[in-house]
């Protein structure tokens, strides 16, 4: 049910973001002509309906489907990147076609970022949200069908007008507008205004005073009814009355439908005028059959669907108003360009991908994860999917960093910073197809994707120098492996950069050695399947091939383990010689002892959870339960010196929207951080830090440096 509310209230974003392009199409157009107002409100609640129902229709699913997000074509990408030939202004100076369509999708991204916000604050109370939202649509569909069931009523009720006259007019006045549906005409004592039903057999309803009318009201009357006709008000109307019904709280469309009402009328007096005498006489005749109105109104149910009196004399004021045009439609040009950027912005705002499911699934683009439900606490990781792989991970490696590219980069809000990751990779990789005489069209050759990347892992070491400051540093190390979301042909890849590619065996196992300096000096690739990919040298490569099983590292004794392998990043280190610490002692950190807590030997893991929302877990594993004891006494030591210093900010502080933000993110950091002993564990979690794309903007923006 917190899924429900939360996908209706994602529901009511993209209706908003199409509305408000919508009503300002129509606001053009209603000052054009009634007609051409009509047209844009009846496509608008159209394609609103549209929405919603496939809203509903996701919902049905097990699962909420993933729609494709539209990027860049890898053509588009690679000739936006290309380099300019000589004379030519360059792609980076703002005015090739390539980087202005990636220009313009950053935009339409960054506002999937803006829009999923009020979403994504609904999920807390998404339970009672989907009830109000569920009630309130039921209590107008089922208005909406009585309304219908009532028009039905009336027209059952009603007797078919013999009188051969009139029906010689209605058939005249069909031919002079091109009206090719058939017509019955009918007498319902019910009304006091003639109306029009049904969209299928269509019939026009007469008051039970229709004899009394001269032969211009009549006229009059019929050519506004089957002007009606000719227009499909009646279907417009009830698409419209169904937009209502399932949006009930939204106020643009209640304005919007109200209005589409109004403009319906008024265009058809505009097209029935033409055909009754001219503006003149058609004023006249109404302005008769308004004074002979009894005050009687239709019963309730049938009123929002049949005009009444007041709605008469409206029209008879706007008519009076010589300085109001109602004949000039919008050409056919204009509504089709119209009708073309509606569609685009409702298959734009269908792109947007609201905010994940938190509880149920675990989905990113081009990739759909198995997942199964935990029965655990609030605090605990709900959601299950595959854990890193970490086959060739070697059995003495004193730490390693994996991360998902894909699924980070498939978090909600992240889809402009994944468009920006990607041009840059086309830029390079059109430089590189230059250097190395290749085609990049070419299948296989084209540029990679950072959503083609499921996994990455390399082995991390710890190193000294005496040269440089600071001392101590992390290095990547001598293994690196990768998983694809899809299966791709690395041999055929790395042929087109070397010709030096050497094939070779151990046992049953091929592994290729390349000649390419800047890897490495004896730098070897094995590919165990054909989405997986391990680099090493030549001596570890044998090393991991010789291995008869994988044994699993030392990190998985420690608390949290399966989590930290399930989640968006880990990093961890074997500092049992205390290494951690020395690094950290060794950084500037304005005079705070950040390394108090990791002075202790033991084993560390560092994770970030799968979901769109910033949460991470620091677990620490100790020989000794009084190491443990002595670190959650310095970590919240610690803890409360960050925490003081945090909220007094430094003279001279760097100012701005963006700095305020990251200062912001960094006290809500220390604020929610909560330190837990488990025996020779100690563990860190931290949650409600805002998203993934939060801290994206800021690293994007310059204000935190990675």
């Amino acid at each position: 049910m917190n899924d429900l509310g939360l996908a209706l209230a994602w529901c009511a974003v993209q209706v908003s973001l199409l509305l408000i392009p919508a009503v300002v199409l129509y606001v053009l157009a209603s000052r054009r002509s009634p007609d051409s107002g009509a047209w844009v409100g009846s496509l608008s609640l159209g394609l609103v309906v549209a929405i919603s129902l496939l809203t509903f229709t996701a919902l049905a699913e097990v699962t909420l489907p993933t729609i494709p997000r539209a990027i860049p074509a890898e053509s588009v990408a690679i000739a936006s990147c290309r380099e300019a030939p000589p004379g030519e202004p360059r792609w980076d100076e703002g005015v090739r076609t390539g980087w202005t369509i990636a220009m313009f999708w950053d935009v339409w991204n960054r506002l999937e970022t803006t829009a999923a916000v009020p979403a994504a604050r609904c999920r807390p109370w998404g339970s009672a949200l989907a009830v109000v939202a569920l009630t309130g649509t039921g209590v107008g569909l089922l208005h909406l069908l009585i309304g219908l069931w009532a028009v039905h009523r009336c027209v059952r009720r009603s007797r078919p007008v013999d009188d051969p006259e009139l029906n010689d007019l209605i058939e005249e006045l069909r031919g002079l507008l091109g009206c090719r549906r058939r017509v019955s005409l009918r007498e319902a004592p019910e009304l006091t205004t003639p109306a029009t039903a049904g969209w299928r057999r269509v019939f026009v309803l007469l008051p039970d005073d229709w004899r009394s009318w001269d032969k211009p009201e009549r006229r009059a009357v019929l050519a506004h009814e089957l002007a009606h006709v000719c227009r499909s008000d009646y279907a417009t109307g009830v698409v419209a009355r169904l937009a209502l019904a399932i949006h009930f709280y939204h106020p643009l469309i209640h304005w919007l439908a109200t209005r589409l009402q109004w403009e319906q009328e008024l265009a058809a007096d505009a097209l029935g005028a033409r055909f009754a005498g001219g503006r003149a006489r058609y004023l006249l005749s109404l302005s008769r059959l308004a004074l002979r109105q009894d005050g009687r109104i239709p019963c309730w149910p049938a009123r929002s669907f049949l005009p009444v009196k007041g709605n008469l004399i409206r029209r008879i004021a706007m008519l009076r108003d010589e300085s109001l045009s109602t004949d000039r439609s919008w050409s056919s040009l204009r509504r089709g360009v119209s009708a073309l950027l509606l569609l685009v912005v409702t298959a734009g705002v269908l792109t947007l991908q609201g905010p994940a499911r938190g509880d149920d699934t675990d989905k990113v683009d081009d990739e759909v994860k198995t997942v199964k439900r935990v029965p655990q606490s609030d605090d605990t990781f709900k959601v299950q999917g595959e854990p890193f792989d970490l086959t060739y991970l070697p059995e003495n490696a004193q730490g390693f960093v994996a991360l998902r590219p894909a699924a980070m980069f498939g978090r909600a809000g992240m889809g402009a910073y994944r468009t920006m990751l990607n041009l840059l990779i086309a830029q390079q990789w059109s430089k590189a197809a230059n250097a190395f005489g290749f085609d990049p069209a070419k299948p296989g050759l084209g540029s990679p994707r950072v959503e083609m990347v499921e996994q990455m892992m390399s082995v991390m070491t710890i190193t000294q120098s005496s040269l440089e400051r600071p001392r101590w540093r992390f290095m990547l190390g001598d293994v690196v492996s990768a998983r694809t979301t899809e299966p791709f042909d690395w041999v055929r890849l790395f042929r087109v950069f070397t010709k030096e590619l050497t094939e070779a065996r151990e046992g049953d196992r091929v592994y290729y050695k390349l000649n390419m300096p800047a890897l490495g000096p004896d730098v070897c690739f094995h590919c165990s399947d054909d989405r997986t990919i391990v680099f090493a040298g030549e001596k570890r490569m044998l090393q991991l091939l010789r291995r008869q099983t994988s044994t699993p590292p030392m990190f998985a004794k420690m608390k949290d383990w399966d989590r930290s392998l399930r989640g968006l990043f880990v990093a961890a280190f074997d500092s049992r010689d205390g290494l951690l610490g020395k690094c950290l002692q060794d950084a500037d950190s304005n005079g705070i002892d950040i390394a108090s807590p990791f002075k202790h030997a033991g084993l560390w893991t560092f994770g970030l959870d799968n979901g769109d929302a910033i949460a991470f877990n620091v677990v620490a594993t100790f020989s000794e339960a009084g190491a443990s004891e002595s670190n959650v006494r310095e970590t919240r030591t610690l803890l409360s010196t960050l925490r003081q210093e945090a909220s007094q900010p430094a003279p001279g502080a760097p100012a701005g929207k963006d700095h305020d933000r990251a200062r912001k993110m960094y006290a809500d950091l220390l604020n929610g951080l909560r330190v837990e002993r488990d025996g020779q564990s100690v563990i860190l979690r931290a949650s409600g830090l805002g998203l993934i794309a939060d801290f994206a903007s800021l690293v994007a923006a310059g204000v935190i440096d990675l």
